[in-house]
């Protein structure tokens, strides 16, 4: 099987919620769900938000991890319903 990878950096402080799997670190749905809006809200990446299944997210998790994030990513996330307002 093929696999592609691809790698961009982003800031130390969010680099949590991962599991380490064959030598790699390997994101949960969630986190990968919020790396994408990081990147896109820095227009770095750009994401088929039409393609996701939102039904498939914990929102508690995205919640939680979430607070880590700059405020222009929480706001993207809230914008497109995956995360909600206080």
């Amino acid at each position: 099987m093929r696999r592609l990878f691809r790698y961009s950096k982003i800031d130390k402080r969010l680099f949590s919620g991962f599991r380490r799997e064959n030598g790699f670190f390997i994101a949960s749905s969630e986190k990968a769900l919020l790396d994408a809006f990081y990147l896109m809200s820095y227009g770095r990446y750009a994401l088929d938000i039409s393609a996701l299944d939102a039904g498939k997210f914990n929102r508690h998790m995205i919640k939680q991890l979430s607070s880590d994030f700059p405020l222009r990513t929480r706001k993207l996330l809230r914008k497109h319903g995956y995360l909600q307002t206080a």
